[in-house]
């Protein structure tokens, strides 16, 4: 039986790179990636992949995504992010939405944990990153590594 995207357009087979991409997107119910870049075109939406310590002895990976249409900000709530303030360093995670809202998804570790899981890990969210940036109109350049969203009175000046 096939399955179609919200715009209409036929679900295509999952390339082989994206073989466990089910587990990152639900496909349909949502725009194509197509669709979607053409919705998002007058945004300027970046994907920052950042380190952070979020507690004692754990720490997290986390992705922020900011500047988000509508329609990619219902596809990041069905993949788990959450509408939070952005983040300002490694030190300073975001909290409650403020003036400078961004979606948010954390992959928390413990600090002590073997360093193959850590690698592991972040070859996740590199996938994961870039999955995302597949639905942008700048594609891969939208996505920023051990870097932070700009803040609001960043951007003005």
């Amino acid at each position: 039986m096939d399955s179609y995207h919200s715009c209409g357009h036929l679900v295509l087979a999952i390339p082989d790179i994206y073989a466990d991409e089910s587990e990152y997107a639900p496909r349909s119910g949502f725009f194509c990636s197509h669709c979607m870049q053409s919705v998002q075109a007058r945004f300027d939406t970046c994907i920052y992949v950042n380190l952070q310590q979020v507690a004692p002895g754990m720490a997290a990976f986390v992705l922020e995504v900011s500047d988000s249409g509508p329609e990619f900000a219902d596809f990041l709530a069905a993949l788990g992010f959450a509408c939070r303030q952005a983040s300002l360093s490694e030190l300073e995670p975001g909290g409650d939405v403020g003036l400078n809202p961004v979606w948010r998804k954390e992959f928390w570790f413990d600090v002590n944990i073997q360093p193959t899981h850590v690698v592991a890990l972040m070859e996740r969210i590199r996938e994961e990153a870039y999955l995302l940036a597949d639905y942008l109109p700048n594609g891969i350049a939208a996505v920023h590594f051990a870097d932070f969203p700009k803040a609001i009175a960043d951007i003005a000046s």
